[in-house]
């Protein structure tokens, strides 16, 4: 049971929980950016700087954590007290799954070729601003307004692609 969207919304609802996420986390870094860029002006070294910010950050996520924790209505499942055996069907599925598996060689093949796109993926992500530093020469100024750029770009288009 889906606690937030029947199936026809579930696109739009996940849609706009990305889009505000990029949102947030845009807000932040471009408040910790101000704050870093000019922590002398606000009485505080750039190392203290550096510390507000990561606290900021963790505190920011942290916050909007308790939001689904305590304001999410619970799923049947939770009422019930029917968890531990849930878990333990899922489980049970997941071994039933893998046994299965080797009958359907195309699902193999997706799964794998997924497993290295997606660690393409996670390796553009990693590399992307030494890249931009070491090979392009940019300055890590202009990699921070690119990264905070990019926060608000991927806003609009969570909510363009849902």
């Amino acid at each position: 049971m889906n606690t937030l969207a029947e199936a026809e919304r579930r696109d739009t609802v996940s849609s706009i929980g990305w889009a505000i996420g990029y949102l947030g986390g845009g807000i932040v870094l471009g408040l910790n950016l101000i704050l870093f860029a000019n922590a002398e002006s606000f009485g505080v070294s750039t190392a203290s700087a550096v510390r507000i910010s990561l606290a900021s950050a963790g505190l920011w996520w942290a916050v909007f954590t308790l939001f689904p924790m305590f304001l999410l209505r619970r799923d049947s499942l939770q009422q019930k007290g029917k968890i531990s055996r849930s878990v333990s069907k899922s489980v049970h599925t997941l071994i039933e799954t893998l046994q299965d598996a080797r009958n359907h060689p195309q699902t193999l093949l997706m799964l794998t070729a997924y497993l290295f796109y997606n660690d393409g993926v996670q390796a553009v992500i990693v590399l992307s601003a030494q890249f931009g530093n070491q090979e392009l020469g940019m300055t890590i100024e202009s990699l921070t307004a690119l990264i905070l750029i990019i926060q608000f770009v991927a806003f609009g288009g969570s909510l363009l692609f849902n």
